[in-house]
């Protein structure tokens, strides 16, 4: 195996005890693949490895997820993009491969690298790719609001989204899809959350 799936093996043999889940983040940029963004949404095990991987070196991204699966003491999720607009059947090839693997949930963002966030997600393709799959798929792109939330699920659908950008942007939209009696905050109480 390469140096790069060595370091992987031994970082998660290394820290496989970790009370929490894997997300095996294979999202992909328009930059030069060579190696993948992190393995654990709080605790990166390669931090100096560039996002734009998966796609760009599918043979290696397979194996990486392999050695992940079998050496992780806990349950180990992938995230990634579409590949492609038109054509579902590469999407769903892909993963139908990295399901192989014994992952144990996947994430898919529906649009493809180029457009990095931009424009409408694919959730015609995120439909196709469920369809597919065994494991449970989870939607993610373009949710900013309890409207783009209700779409996704219905145009996807996907039982499970996953909330990026539009968290960031509003951190109650959590309590916003799971609270029928929210309201969005005052001026003042902005002002108050916001305070030094």
């Amino acid at each position: 195996s390469s140096s790069f799936s060595r370091r992987a093996s031994s970082a998660v043999k290394s820290t496989s005890s970790f009370n929490g889940i894997y997300t095996f983040a294979l999202s992909v940029t328009t930059s030069t693949a060579s190696g993948i963004s992190k393995l654990s949404a709080t605790s990166p095990l390669l931090p100096d490895a560039s996002a734009a991987f998966a796609l760009h070196r599918p043979e290696e991204a397979i194996r990486m997820t392999e050695l992940l699966v079998k050496h992780s003491r806990i349950p180990v999720t992938v995230k990634t993009r579409i590949l492609s607009r038109e054509n579902p059947e590469q999407t769903i090839s892909f993963l139908k491969r990295l399901e192989a693997t014994g992952i144990s949930a996947l994430t898919l963002h529906g649009r493809i690298a180029k457009e990095f966030y931009s424009g409408e997600p694919a959730r015609e393709i995120i439909s196709a790719v469920r369809e597919a799959l065994q494991i449970p798929l989870i939607a993610n792109g373009g949710i900013m609001c309890k409207a783009d939330y209700r779409i996704m699920r219905k145009e996807s659908g996907c039982s499970r989204v996953m909330l990026a950008r539009g968290a960031m942007g509003n951190p109650w939209l959590f309590e916003e899809l799971t609270n029928p009696e929210f309201r969005p905050p005052t001026v003042e109480e902005l002002a108050e959350e916001i305070r030094l």
